[in-house]
């Protein structure tokens, strides 16, 4: 069995569809996919709006974009599973 690491910046959708393009080609299906990636607010509450938009962009959203980009994937392996390890401060 074998594992794909990808690493790429989650606040760039368009390198995350190009991240997803390239495993597609080069796998028929996966069996798991672990987004496990965080931007901290070091600020907490008090923090600038730009930098919560960016927290919510990178904990939140790119994790949906994520597993919809590797949807067609998953859904052909007979088991798969998706694990979203979160932030303390997201």
């Amino acid at each position: 069995e074998r594992v794909h690491t990808l690493f790429f910046d989650l606040n760039d959708h368009t390198t995350i569809c190009h991240a997803v393009e390239l495993l597609k080609g080069q796998v028929p299906f996966l069996n798991g996919l672990v987004n496990n990636a965080a931007e901290v607010v070091v600020g907490g509450i008090q923090s600038d709006f730009g930098d919560w938009t960016r927290s919510l962009s990178s904990n939140v959203a790119s994790y949906a974009l994520f597993i919809r980009e590797c949807l067609p994937l998953l859904e052909s392996a007979p088991h798969a599973s998706i694990v979203n390890v979160a932030s303390v401060s997201a």
